[in-house]
């Protein structure tokens, strides 16, 4: 009775712990926004391909007009963006990214417009109240996101310190504390909330028309998100439908994925005048084997590389498959998205994804490989010695202090965003 009660002790202090590490990140995120707004070389807070994803609103409800040409000059300012604007054979400035970002993104734009009317700035979709509520929005959602994810691991058996412990790593031991507190607009981070939400609800244990329906639907957003999220897809439906496949749950699920899809056909198919499927043109899957290596491994931007936290997450779902006979076709459909993910981001022609904080790429599987690691750690850890756990501990530490390096140095501009720098001059970029 005295360890029974000193345990639901521990686990009523750990689940008082999220919100307050949530809420320190909350503040960490204000800080560094803060700090980009005022002392970065401009005051946009959304940057980089954001802005592309973000531009669907403004040009949707305040020019009216489809054509990007303006609204990218504007967003991308100070940078120049001539020679990336696609043209319609109209000749309309065209946008390659799905809508899904700027859905997400709506009730940021929202109150960044009516503040932008009160404050009598131009509301012109670009000016400060619109990148700051957008930015807030988001960073908000994301992090609420985790909290959710957080419950959903409790519901999946989790202890709460290993469940607080696994949501706190896929935030500070990954590239994802950089995608919600310096640049929220990049669709990944964004894919990473939808996928704690869907696996919120999977874990409600209920059913029924709505769950079912909303489930479909935030499906279906991350589709118009981002693509290749479709990897993790299959193993959210079989969390969604562990508990009783019918067709008429199937039918529910499915309509939020082609309603939304269809959506999306709609807005290029306005902005091209005819159906359009691949919206990337003159890009495609020319990586091979090389890109398939250096996307993992390689010097610039290699995953394990830059960040070994993901090789720990997949080493321990592979353990799973091996363990946790109950819980075996779910590892499989984890492991199974990533290797997807592994073959469409290294076979694509820039493996490396450009300039950014680690590869950022695979920010999405963060989540089933930690849903999948922590469900092997519940099994695990407690048959650790103790001088064990806390080797585990001390192990830990370094990842998240190696990450926090990493990420000073890119926020500091140290090393080279491209990956082009060697590793050992990335890590040591203090010296």
């Amino acid at each position: 009775m005295a360890e029974a009660s000193s345990s639901e002790r521990t686990g009523s202090t750990v689940k008082a712990m999220m919100p307050v590490f949530l809420g320190l990140m909350l503040l960490g995120a204000v800080l560094v926004l803060g700090a980009s707004l005022f002392l970065g070389k401009s005051t946009k807070l959304i940057t980089s391909d954001g802005n592309a994803y973000y531009a669907w609103l403004p040009t949707l409800f305040i020019d009216h007009d489809l054509d990007f040409r303006n609204n990218f000059r504007d967003l991308y300012a100070p940078d120049s963006i001539r020679n990336s604007v696609i043209m319609t054979p109209d000749g309309r400035g065209a946008n390659k990214c799905p809508v899904g970002m700027a859905i997400l993104e709506l009730p940021g734009f929202a109150l960044g417009h009516v503040a932008a009317r009160l404050a009598s700035v131009p509301a012109d979709g670009v000016s400060a109240p619109y990148q700051i509520a957008v930015a807030a929005w988001l960073v908000v959602l994301y992090l609420f996101s985790f909290y959710l994810f957080y419950l959903a691991l409790l519901r999946y058996s989790v202890s709460a310190p290993l469940a607080f412990l696994f949501s706190a790593m896929a935030l500070v031991g990954t590239n994802v504390i950089h995608y919600i507190a310096k640049e929220p607009a990049m669709p990944h981070v964004a894919n990473v909330a939808l996928i704690n939400l869907v696996l919120f609800v999977s874990s409600s244990g209920r059913r029924g028309l709505g769950r079912d329906i909303l489930a479909g639907v935030l499906l279906g957003m991350l589709l118009i998100t981002r693509n290749a999220t479709l990897a993790v897809v299959p193993w959210l439906v079989f969390l969604l439908l562990r508990n009783g496949f019918s067709i008429r749950r199937s039918l529910a699920l499915a309509t939020g994925p082609v309603l939304l899809f269809a959506l999306n056909l709609l807005c290029f198919y306005l902005l091209w005048r005819h159906l359009v499927i691949r919206t990337y043109g003159n890009e495609g899957f020319t990586g091979g084997l090389a890109g398939m290596a250096g996307t993992l491994f390689g010097s610039r931007h290699g995953l394990f590389v830059y960040h070994p936290w993901y090789l720990v997450l997949l080493a321990l779902n592979v353990i799973g498959l091996w363990r946790l006979r109950e819980h075996r076709s779910s590892l499989m459909l984890i492991l199974l998205a990533f290797t997807l993910l592994w073959v469409f981001n290294g076979t694509w022609w820039c493996w490396w994804f450009s300039a950014g904080f680690g590869n950022r790429a695979f920010i999405e599987i963060a989540i089933p490989l930690t849903f999948g690691a922590a469900l092997v750690a519940q099994r695990e850890v407690p048959a650790i010695s103790r001088a064990g756990q806390r080797a585990l501990a001390a192990g830990l530490v370094l990842v998240v202090l190696l990450n926090v390096n990493l990420w000073t140095g890119y926020l500091l501009g140290r090393y080279a965003a491209d990956g082009k720098d060697t590793v050992a001059k990335t890590y040591l970029w203090w010296r």
